[in-house]
């Protein structure tokens, strides 16, 4: 099956976006304040997610909306990036890449919940306790609606970093802290 114009040029320059974003998370891990890299690593999701939105892709664009959601606490200084952080956007970018593989394929985003991996961005965004942020993101993904669900902040400290389900993890985000990943 042949993908239209606009979709094969989305893809391409999402493949192009990833590699970029790749390489700019590792710097913020090496600088976490250096903000032209943030505000560039920002741009490129927004740009994910906006046209994400435009092409109907309703599990990319709210995956790319949860990352920017965080991304925006970062640039306005109310976060600072720290491994955490840095581990659910190289996630992020795991995500995106398995869904692209799965629009290549066969035009659909695939069947994968990125649910957790929404909840996690909240979370680290929110400061709330894990998973007790957006609750209601996995059956907002489910029914492939665009529409991000709204949390209350938490009042509580942010608890330690606990695993979540979401996409498959994969020794990506270690090969491209070492610098020996294909990115």
């Amino acid at each position: 099956m042949s993908l239209p114009e606009i979709l094969r040029e989305f893809l391409l320059e999402t493949h192009e976006n990833l590699a970029l974003l790749d390489a700019n998370l590792i710097r913020l891990e090496k600088n976490p304040t250096e903000r032209e890299t943030l505000a560039e690593v920002f741009r490129t999701l927004h740009s994910v997610k906006g046209t994400a939105g435009f092409m109907g892709l309703a599990k990319l664009e709210t995956i790319a909306h949860a990352a920017e959601s965080l991304l925006a606490k970062l640039r306005a200084g109310e976060l600072v990036f720290n491994p955490e952080i840095a581990t659910a956007l190289l996630r992020v970018v795991d995500a995106i890449r398995d869904i692209l593989a799965h629009i290549e394929a066969s035009t659909g985003e695939g069947e994968t919940d990125y649910g957790p991996l929404a909840e996690e961005l909240d979370r680290l965004r929110t400061g709330a306790a894990p998973r007790a942020a957006m609750a209601g993101t996995s059956a907002m993904l489910a029914a492939a609606e665009a529409t991000p669900a709204t949390a209350q902040p938490a009042t509580a400290q942010p608890a330690a970093a606990q695993p979540t389900a979401g996409p498959p993890t994969t020794p990506r985000s270690a090969e491209r802290r070492a610098g020996t990943g294909r990115g």
